[in-house]
């Protein structure tokens, strides 16, 4: 399948998409995890990395996305799904998944990998039987495992101009230039946390910039205006929080 069409265009990330992409290049790196917490523009940036990379692969790029599994047993089968390999009812779905890989000289972007992390040395055993298979991982927490590459994905440093970018849709006459003090002040106070910037943005359309300003001050739960298509865990930060928080070990919880 080819690689998913985002709805809305790429911005920035030019230092980051260069770094992720030079260290797919090296023979030694099979394993990439773009590391970070929700809503910071991680599939995003591994799409975009995918798309300029998948001409290397000879057998081009697969996107698999996990968000809704919860079981990594799941995990070979979703991506023999989007292989469009059948599985039998004979040996275990990874070993039948490992001898359709051993040959391939493919990338699998893994997107959502976090609550899989447990069960993740599936990905291990893919890589032992697949000699030219590399993986890129989304994941909110490390996969720790031998041979893991960690990219932290920073905060977005062009948070002004998606600001911009997502009000314009919901207000045309937006003008950053008019309100670029209290725009920028926005983007300071949401730490360049892309998805906290966007629904920052919708507010543009029922009040100016100054007061959505002095609401994110008062009340973070603010920032809650996503659409109706988003995920249910990034309809506003306490949403991303919770799911955060929901992912998190008893012991993790009570550090």
């Amino acid at each position: 399948p080819e690689l998913p069409i985002p709805a809305t265009p790429f911005l920035g990330r030019t230092a980051e998409l260069a770094d992720i992409t030079t260290k797919l290049s090296q023979p030694d790196c099979r394993l990439l995890t773009l590391l970070g917490p929700g809503g910071m523009g991680k599939t995003r940036l591994a799409l975009e990395a995918a798309r300029v990379v998948q001409n290397d692969f000879a057998d081009g790029v697969l996107f698999v996305p996990l968000a809704t599994i919860n079981d990594a047993a799941e995990m070979p089968q979703a991506i023999a799904h989007l292989l469009q390999m059948p599985l039998s009812g004979g040996d275990p779905p990874v070993e039948q998944l490992q001898r359709v890989l051993r040959r391939r000289h493919m990338l699998l972007v893994l997107d959502n990998l976090e609550q899989l992390a447990a069960g993740s040395s599936v990905l291990s055993e893919l890589l032992a039987a697949a000699p030219k298979l590399k993986l890129l991982v989304t994941s909110r927490e490390r996969l720790n495992l031998t041979g893991e590459w960690l990219f932290p994905v920073p905060e977005l440093d062009e948070a002004v101009a998606l600001f911009a970018q997502t009000a314009v849709r919901v207000r045309p006459d937006f003008n950053v230039e008019m309100e670029e003090t209290a725009v920028s002040r926005i983007c300071q106070l949401v730490g360049g946390h892309p998805l906290a910037v966007e629904l920052a943005a919708s507010w543009t359309r029922f009040m100016p910039c100054e007061q959505i300003t002095a609401q994110i001050q008062q009340d973070l739960d603010f920032l809650a205006n996503a659409p109706r298509n988003a995920p249910e865990r990034h309809r506003s930060l306490r949403a991303l929080f919770d799911h955060s928080w929901q992912l998190l070990t008893v012991e993790e919880q009570n550090a």
